[in-house]
């Protein structure tokens, strides 16, 4: 079971998900967007917003479809 299979049970990782979306790795800043739009919290809107512009593609597409 991985955080993002909690959804908003999982509310008190949206800040280290957060922070985890400006990791270098893309591998993790996607899993982070998926895990943060799973969760469903507001306090994660600004960051998927920054993201829903990032370099990599699968990061744009899991910030905006987390939005």
């Amino acid at each position: 079971m991985s955080l993002a299979d909690l959804g908003s049970g999982a509310k008190g990782a949206v800040p280290k998900l957060a922070a985890a979306l400006e990791a270098k790795d893309a591998d993790l800043r996607w899993r982070a967007a998926r895990a943060l739009g799973l969760i469903g919290d507001v306090k994660a809107v600004e960051a998927l917003r920054k993201h829903a512009a990032d370099a990599d593609p699968a990061v744009r597409a899991q910030s905006i479809f987390a939005l």
